[in-house]
């Protein structure tokens, strides 16, 4: 659980305000989503992305500072990431926190030395 963010006229929710600012960063892939922010928000909120959610936050956070040139659309999923080097610390430790299960195979080759 845990209370949402339904105050009123208070900041907004700093997950999707991360969300907006990192999808702004992939509008120059082939593959960029459509749907990024949506996407971004759905997947802090089922699952293994919900007991992660403050690493996720975290992750935008940086990427959202991740020029165009830093991003690259994965080998495998043909989605956009972050490339090799940039943000590994944040990006990692989230990688571990969900496991295998949402990040990809980049990704998760990337930071499986950190995860142990």
């Amino acid at each position: 659980g845990g209370a949402g963010g339904h105050g009123g006229g208070g900041g907004a929710d700093p997950l999707a305000q991360a969300c907006t600012s990192a999808c702004a960063m992939q509008t120059g892939l082939s593959c960029q989503d459509a749907t990024c922010h949506d996407d971004c928000v759905a997947d802090a909120s089922a699952g293994a992305g919900q007991s992660c959610k403050s690493q996720y936050t975290a992750l935008l956070e940086c990427e959202a500072k991740v020029p165009a040139s830093g991003w690259i659309c994965s080998s495998d999923e043909d989605v956009p990431e972050v490339a090799d080097g940039q943000c590994m610390t944040t990006l990692c430790a989230w990688a571990c926190c969900v496991s295998s299960l949402i990040t990809t195979s980049d990704v998760w080759s990337r930071c499986l030395p950190v995860c142990g």
